[in-house]
Protein backbone atom coordinates (compact mmCIF):
# COMPACT_ATOMS: atom_id res chain seq x y z
CA UNK A 1 0.00 0.00 0.00
CA UNK A 2 2.05 2.76 -1.31
CA UNK A 3 1.98 6.18 0.35
CA UNK A 4 -0.74 8.04 -2.05
CA UNK A 5 1.59 10.94 -2.35
CA UNK A 6 0.44 10.21 -6.18
CA UNK A 7 -2.60 11.79 -6.01
CA UNK A 8 -0.97 15.18 -5.47
CA UNK A 9 1.03 14.64 -8.66
CA UNK A 10 -1.94 13.67 -10.34
CA UNK A 11 -3.50 16.80 -9.40
CA UNK A 12 -0.37 19.10 -10.70
CA UNK A 13 -0.79 16.87 -14.27
CA UNK A 14 -4.67 17.43 -15.21
CA UNK A 15 -5.73 20.42 -13.30
CA UNK A 16 -4.43 22.72 -16.22
CA UNK A 17 -7.13 21.13 -17.88
CA UNK A 18 -9.93 21.90 -15.49
CA UNK A 19 -12.02 25.20 -15.32
CA UNK A 20 -14.54 27.04 -14.18
CA UNK A 21 -16.00 26.91 -10.28
CA UNK A 22 -18.54 24.83 -8.46
CA UNK A 23 -18.28 21.55 -6.06
CA UNK A 24 -20.65 19.63 -4.49
CA UNK A 25 -21.42 17.47 -0.81
CA UNK A 26 -17.65 17.17 -0.54
CA UNK A 27 -15.12 14.36 -1.55
CA UNK A 28 -15.92 10.37 -1.42
CA UNK A 29 -14.07 7.85 -2.33
CA UNK A 30 -14.05 3.60 -1.94
CA UNK A 31 -14.30 2.08 1.53
CA UNK A 32 -13.46 -1.31 2.03
CA UNK A 33 -15.81 -2.82 4.81
CA UNK A 34 -13.84 -5.91 6.50
CA UNK A 35 -16.28 -7.60 7.53
CA UNK A 36 -17.85 -7.23 3.87
CA UNK A 37 -14.48 -8.93 1.98
CA UNK A 38 -14.02 -11.62 4.59
CA UNK A 39 -17.18 -12.94 4.24
CA UNK A 40 -17.69 -12.22 -0.04
CA UNK A 41 -14.39 -13.31 -0.84
CA UNK A 42 -13.17 -15.80 1.64
CA UNK A 43 -10.20 -13.71 3.15
CA UNK A 44 -9.54 -14.63 6.73
CA UNK A 45 -9.31 -11.91 9.97
CA UNK A 46 -6.08 -9.91 10.09
CA UNK A 47 -3.72 -11.41 12.79
CA UNK A 48 -2.33 -7.76 12.77
CA UNK A 49 -3.62 -4.78 13.98
CA UNK A 50 -3.90 -1.13 12.72
CA UNK A 51 -0.90 -0.30 14.87
CA UNK A 52 0.97 -2.75 13.25
CA UNK A 53 0.40 -2.58 9.00
CA UNK A 54 2.59 0.60 8.53
CA UNK A 55 6.06 -1.05 10.20
CA UNK A 56 4.86 -4.23 8.60
CA UNK A 57 4.65 -3.05 5.15
CA UNK A 58 7.43 -0.73 5.04
CA UNK A 59 9.67 -3.68 6.35
CA UNK A 60 8.67 -5.00 2.65
CA UNK A 61 8.96 -1.45 0.94
CA UNK A 62 12.22 -0.51 1.93
CA UNK A 63 13.85 -3.13 0.80
CA UNK A 64 12.02 -2.76 -2.99
CA UNK A 65 14.55 -1.82 -5.85
CA UNK A 66 11.84 -2.17 -8.33
CA UNK A 67 8.45 -0.08 -8.80
CA UNK A 68 5.65 -0.65 -11.83
CA UNK A 69 3.19 2.04 -11.84
CA UNK A 70 -0.12 2.09 -14.11
CA UNK A 71 -1.33 4.63 -16.24
CA UNK A 72 -3.92 6.99 -14.90
CA UNK A 73 -7.56 6.67 -15.87
CA UNK A 74 -8.98 10.48 -14.91
CA UNK A 75 -12.91 11.32 -15.04
CA UNK A 76 -14.18 14.59 -15.47
CA UNK A 77 -17.45 16.28 -16.77
CA UNK A 78 -18.15 13.37 -18.44
CA UNK A 79 -14.73 13.00 -20.27
CA UNK A 80 -12.50 9.70 -19.50
CA UNK A 81 -9.33 10.51 -20.20
CA UNK A 82 -5.89 8.41 -20.04
CA UNK A 83 -2.93 9.40 -19.65
CA UNK A 84 0.25 6.69 -20.23
CA UNK A 85 2.98 5.72 -17.72
CA UNK A 86 6.59 4.76 -18.33
CA UNK A 87 8.86 2.77 -16.13
CA UNK A 88 11.94 2.04 -15.69
CA UNK A 89 13.73 -0.44 -12.69
CA UNK A 90 12.83 2.23 -9.62
CA UNK A 91 11.20 5.29 -11.45
CA UNK A 92 7.88 5.92 -13.26
CA UNK A 93 6.90 9.21 -15.35
CA UNK A 94 3.22 10.33 -16.99
CA UNK A 95 2.67 12.93 -19.35
CA UNK A 96 -0.69 13.83 -20.27
CA UNK A 97 -0.41 14.85 -24.15
CA UNK A 98 -3.13 17.52 -24.04
CA UNK A 99 -1.37 19.62 -21.20
CA UNK A 100 2.05 18.91 -21.69
CA UNK A 101 2.34 18.47 -17.96
CA UNK A 102 4.45 15.54 -16.81
CA UNK A 103 4.88 14.15 -13.22
CA UNK A 104 7.57 11.55 -11.77
CA UNK A 105 7.09 8.58 -8.95
CA UNK A 106 10.62 6.96 -7.45
CA UNK A 107 10.90 4.19 -5.07
CA UNK A 108 11.56 6.48 -2.22
CA UNK A 109 9.50 6.78 1.06
CA UNK A 110 7.20 9.99 1.36
CA UNK A 111 5.45 11.58 3.98
CA UNK A 112 3.48 9.21 5.83
CA UNK A 113 1.61 12.01 8.14
CA UNK A 114 -2.11 12.37 8.54
CA UNK A 115 -2.71 8.85 7.30
CA UNK A 116 -5.08 6.47 8.43
CA UNK A 117 -4.75 2.75 8.23
CA UNK A 118 -7.21 0.05 8.99
CA UNK A 119 -6.89 -3.44 8.33
CA UNK A 120 -8.89 -5.82 6.12
CA UNK A 121 -7.47 -9.46 6.28
CA UNK A 122 -4.95 -12.26 5.03
CA UNK A 123 -5.66 -14.57 2.04
CA UNK A 124 -3.15 -17.02 0.24
CA UNK A 125 -0.49 -15.52 2.49
CA UNK A 126 -1.15 -11.37 1.26
CA UNK A 127 -1.54 -9.05 3.96
CA UNK A 128 -4.87 -6.72 3.41
CA UNK A 129 -5.40 -3.11 4.85
CA UNK A 130 -6.86 0.17 3.43
CA UNK A 131 -5.44 4.03 3.94
CA UNK A 132 -6.86 7.13 3.97
CA UNK A 133 -6.30 10.46 4.01
CA UNK A 134 -8.33 14.22 3.21
CA UNK A 135 -6.24 17.54 2.06
CA UNK A 136 -6.92 20.89 0.35
CA UNK A 137 -4.41 22.21 -2.06
CA UNK A 138 -5.14 25.53 -3.93
CA UNK A 139 -9.01 25.90 -2.69
CA UNK A 140 -9.91 22.32 -3.74
CA UNK A 141 -10.55 19.46 -1.59
CA UNK A 142 -9.14 15.89 -1.83
CA UNK A 143 -9.96 12.66 -0.60
CA UNK A 144 -8.24 9.75 -1.25
CA UNK A 145 -7.68 5.97 -0.54
CA UNK A 146 -6.26 2.96 -1.47
CA UNK A 147 -6.48 -0.32 -1.02
CA UNK A 148 -3.36 -2.71 -0.49
CA UNK A 149 -1.50 -5.87 0.06
CA UNK A 150 1.80 -6.99 0.83
CA UNK A 151 3.85 -10.14 1.03
CA UNK A 152 7.40 -10.77 1.97
CA UNK A 153 9.01 -9.04 -1.26
CA UNK A 154 6.69 -7.29 -3.27
CA UNK A 155 3.21 -4.56 -2.45
CA UNK A 156 0.58 -3.44 -4.59
CA UNK A 157 -2.29 -1.80 -4.30
CA UNK A 158 -5.55 0.56 -5.80
CA UNK A 159 -5.67 3.65 -5.40
CA UNK A 160 -8.46 6.85 -5.78
CA UNK A 161 -8.67 10.44 -5.20
CA UNK A 162 -11.44 12.87 -5.73
CA UNK A 163 -11.34 16.68 -5.99
CA UNK A 164 -14.47 18.90 -5.39
CA UNK A 165 -14.39 22.91 -5.09
CA UNK A 166 -13.15 25.83 -5.83
CA UNK A 167 -11.35 25.77 -9.66
CA UNK A 168 -13.68 23.06 -10.76
CA UNK A 169 -17.44 22.42 -12.33
CA UNK A 170 -17.77 19.35 -10.76
CA UNK A 171 -15.70 16.28 -9.00
CA UNK A 172 -12.82 15.11 -10.36
CA UNK A 173 -11.72 11.34 -10.31
CA UNK A 174 -8.24 10.14 -10.42
CA UNK A 175 -7.27 5.87 -10.17
CA UNK A 176 -3.46 4.55 -10.43
CA UNK A 177 -2.39 1.15 -9.41
CA UNK A 178 1.21 0.16 -8.44
CA UNK A 179 3.14 -2.72 -7.61
CA UNK A 180 7.12 -2.56 -5.37
CA UNK A 181 9.39 -5.32 -4.68
CA UNK A 182 12.66 -6.44 -4.70
CA UNK A 183 13.26 -7.31 -8.04
CA UNK A 184 15.08 -11.19 -8.79
CA UNK A 185 16.29 -10.16 -12.07
CA UNK A 186 16.31 -13.02 -14.43
CA UNK A 187 13.29 -15.73 -15.27
CA UNK A 188 12.08 -18.44 -13.22
CA UNK A 189 14.28 -21.55 -14.22
CA UNK A 190 11.69 -24.05 -13.63
CA UNK A 191 7.74 -24.25 -14.61
CA UNK A 192 5.96 -23.22 -11.32
CA UNK A 193 2.49 -21.61 -10.33
CA UNK A 194 2.55 -18.53 -7.64
CA UNK A 195 -1.35 -18.08 -6.08
CA UNK A 196 -2.48 -14.88 -4.90
CA UNK A 197 -4.75 -12.04 -4.73
CA UNK A 198 -5.60 -9.04 -7.49
CA UNK A 199 -6.83 -5.84 -6.00
CA UNK A 200 -8.67 -3.08 -8.62
CA UNK A 201 -11.41 -0.81 -9.36
CA UNK A 202 -13.87 -0.18 -12.13
CA UNK A 203 -13.53 2.50 -14.18
CA UNK A 204 -14.18 6.17 -12.51
CA UNK A 205 -17.57 6.65 -13.78
CA UNK A 206 -19.48 7.31 -10.74
CA UNK A 207 -16.47 7.60 -8.35
CA UNK A 208 -15.34 3.60 -8.86
CA UNK A 209 -16.07 0.36 -6.97
CA UNK A 210 -13.28 -1.80 -5.47
CA UNK A 211 -12.50 -5.21 -6.69
CA UNK A 212 -11.02 -8.21 -4.80
CA UNK A 213 -10.04 -11.43 -6.47
CA UNK A 214 -8.05 -14.96 -6.75
CA UNK A 215 -4.66 -14.73 -8.54
CA UNK A 216 -2.70 -17.41 -10.52
CA UNK A 217 0.24 -17.14 -12.58
CA UNK A 218 1.47 -19.83 -14.05
CA UNK A 219 5.07 -19.81 -15.81
CA UNK A 220 6.10 -22.29 -18.70
CA UNK A 221 10.12 -22.51 -18.49
CA UNK A 222 9.46 -24.21 -22.12
CA UNK A 223 7.82 -21.19 -23.54
CA UNK A 224 9.73 -18.60 -21.50
CA UNK A 225 6.08 -17.38 -20.60
CA UNK A 226 3.29 -16.92 -18.46
CA UNK A 227 -0.09 -17.20 -18.17
CA UNK A 228 -1.96 -15.07 -15.33
CA UNK A 229 -5.37 -15.89 -14.53
CA UNK A 230 -7.68 -13.11 -12.51
CA UNK A 231 -10.89 -15.99 -10.71
CA UNK A 232 -13.94 -14.93 -8.11
CA UNK A 233 -14.00 -11.36 -8.67
CA UNK A 234 -16.37 -9.65 -6.53
CA UNK A 235 -17.00 -6.24 -6.34
CA UNK A 236 -16.99 -5.07 -2.46
CA UNK A 237 -19.36 -1.99 -3.07
CA UNK A 238 -21.92 -4.53 -4.74
CA UNK A 239 -21.43 -7.33 -3.18
CA UNK A 240 -22.06 -9.18 -6.24
CA UNK A 241 -19.69 -10.78 -8.78
CA UNK A 242 -17.68 -8.23 -10.99
CA UNK A 243 -19.41 -7.85 -14.38
CA UNK A 244 -16.39 -9.82 -15.79
CA UNK A 245 -15.94 -12.49 -12.82
CA UNK A 246 -12.37 -13.93 -14.72
CA UNK A 247 -9.76 -11.69 -16.25
CA UNK A 248 -7.07 -13.84 -18.13
CA UNK A 249 -3.84 -13.23 -20.12
CA UNK A 250 -1.98 -16.11 -22.15
CA UNK A 251 1.10 -16.57 -23.18
CA UNK A 252 2.85 -13.36 -21.99
CA UNK A 253 6.40 -13.28 -22.97
CA UNK A 254 8.72 -12.86 -19.45
CA UNK A 255 12.20 -11.33 -20.29
CA UNK A 256 15.45 -12.41 -19.40
CA UNK A 257 15.44 -9.88 -16.44
CA UNK A 258 12.39 -11.65 -14.91
CA UNK A 259 10.09 -8.61 -16.06
CA UNK A 260 6.83 -8.90 -18.25
CA UNK A 261 4.60 -6.82 -20.25
CA UNK A 262 1.35 -8.03 -22.78
CA UNK A 263 -0.44 -5.17 -24.34
CA UNK A 264 -3.76 -6.61 -25.80
CA UNK A 265 -4.75 -2.48 -26.13
CA UNK A 266 -4.66 0.37 -24.34
CA UNK A 267 -7.33 -0.60 -21.64
CA UNK A 268 -6.11 -4.71 -22.02
CA UNK A 269 -2.95 -5.22 -20.59
CA UNK A 270 -0.80 -6.70 -17.81
CA UNK A 271 2.66 -5.73 -16.88
CA UNK A 272 5.29 -7.48 -13.80
CA UNK A 273 8.44 -8.54 -12.46
CA UNK A 274 9.28 -11.30 -10.27
CA UNK A 275 10.08 -10.77 -6.66
CA UNK A 276 12.23 -12.22 -4.06
CA UNK A 277 15.20 -14.95 -3.71
CA UNK A 278 14.07 -17.91 -6.00
CA UNK A 279 11.82 -15.65 -7.86
CA UNK A 280 9.30 -16.30 -4.64
CA UNK A 281 6.97 -13.97 -5.74
CA UNK A 282 5.53 -12.08 -8.66
CA UNK A 283 3.36 -8.66 -8.97
CA UNK A 284 2.24 -6.01 -11.38
CA UNK A 285 -0.56 -3.83 -12.20
CA UNK A 286 -3.10 -4.77 -15.01
CA UNK A 287 -5.62 -2.38 -16.90
CA UNK A 288 -8.69 -4.38 -18.21
CA UNK A 289 -11.66 -2.88 -20.34
CA UNK A 290 -13.68 -3.32 -17.22
CA UNK A 291 -11.81 -2.46 -14.36
CA UNK A 292 -7.42 -1.09 -13.19
CA UNK A 293 -5.48 -2.83 -10.44
CA UNK A 294 -2.74 -4.66 -9.21
CA UNK A 295 -1.96 -8.21 -8.43
CA UNK A 296 1.12 -9.86 -6.05
CA UNK A 297 1.49 -14.06 -5.47
CA UNK A 298 3.34 -16.46 -4.41
CA UNK A 299 4.99 -19.57 -5.27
Amino acid sequence: MMRSIWALCVVLLFLAACGGGGGDSGPRVPTIDPRTAQSVTGTQPPSFTHAEILPSYLAVYTGADSLIVSDIPVSYQGQDLQAETICGQNACSSYEPFTGIGVEWDISVGSLQGITYSAVGEKHGVKLAQARESYELGGIRFAQSSYGGWMNYNTFDIGYARGTGTGLEGPIHFAVASSAGNDTGSHPTGSATWVGLMLGGTNLAGGGDALQGDARITYDLGRNALDAAFTDIYNLDTVQRHVVPEMRWNGVPVNNDGSFRQDVSSVNNIIGRFYGPGHAEVGGVFHHPTAIGAFGAGR
